[in-house]
């Protein structure tokens, strides 16, 4: 027959320090068997062991990380103090089609302070008048016993609204992002668009103020420009008539000088008939 440990390492998905699952239902165990291997799982969260013939736990190692354990269908009466000393951090356990038949076996599961569902339907002990309330009462985190909560509703269809509601949830975060973070058409661009234009509009065009000094600028050079206009044109205009006027009293000078000379020269050369003497008229 083979060993716990050969079914173990058979079945194993993944290496044993990565491991978190191990689901061994309808195996065949040896006699007694030793569940030491399993300490070689130190992440191992989910451990499934059903329909396997199991009839004592004494040899479960310690499962710092086990949060489920599936036990169904087996042969065991008691021991249920060895699933609470190895599985501290258990939070659903089920029990179901065993052979417990006391609350007070029951009561051993007690020091798992996480324990949220217990399943010990098909036990001898569920049939008891007081079992539903003597258990809820016991365990301070219960939710479910027998896959109901104290009000008898079903665990199943309980989760099964909870992952919808969780969904729905999911569904209008991600809508209030999408809302929220990225722009509908026509919005947040057209700004931005806006916003640039003005800018460049504001860089063409000058404000009131540059206007009226650019105006008084302008009328100032105009009113420059005509000044120097003017007197430029008076200057030359002055120069002109004086250069004429000098021209004028050059030439003036000159003809009464010629004049002067010519007369001068017709008196040099006029005989003076009336006064000459000749010499032997004396």
């Amino acid at each position: 027959m083979a060993t716990f440990q050969s079914i173990l390492e058979a079945h194993l998905k993944a290496e044993k320090a990565d491991c978190k699952e191990v689901i061994l239902d309808r195996q065949k165990f040896p006699p007694n068997v030793d569940f030491s291997p399993l300490a070689t799982l130190p992440n191992l969260e989910y451990l499934s062991c059903s329909l396997c013939g199991i009839t004592s736990l004494e040899t479960l190692p310690v499962l710092p990380k086990l949060t489920k354990l599936e036990l169904n269908d087996n042969r065991i009466v008691s021991g249920l103090e060895h699933i609470a000393r190895a599985c501290p951090a258990l939070k659903d356990l089920s029990l179901s089609g065993n052979r417990v038949r006391s609350l007070e076996e029951v009561s051993k599961l007690i020091p798992l302070a996480e324990l949220e569902a217990l399943d010990l339907l098909g036990n001898p002990v569920s049939d008891q008048a007081a079992y539903r309330k003597q258990c809820f009462e016991k365990f301070a985190h219960l939710k479910f016993l027998d896959r109901m909560d104290r009000d008898g509703k079903d665990m199943d269809d309980l989760e099964e609204a909870a992952d919808e509601e969780e969904e729905e949830e999911e569904e209008d975060a991600e809508a209030e992002g999408l809302i929220d973070d990225t722009p509908l058409p026509g919005d947040g661009a057209p700004e931005e668009a806006a916003v640039c234009g003005g800018a460049e509009e504001g860089a063409d065009e000058p404000s009131d103020g540059a206007k009226e000094g650019d105006e008084e600028q302008e009328e100032q050079e105009e009113g420059e420009g005509e000044g120097e206009g003017e007197g430029e044109g008076e200057g030359e205009g002055e120069g002109e008539g004086e250069a004429d006027d000098a021209q004028h009293t050059g030439q003036k000078h000159e003809r009464d000088g010629q004049a002067e000379e010519a007369e001068g020269g017709e008196e040099r050369k006029a005989p003076r008939r009336e006064d000459e003497v000749k010499p032997g008229d004396e």
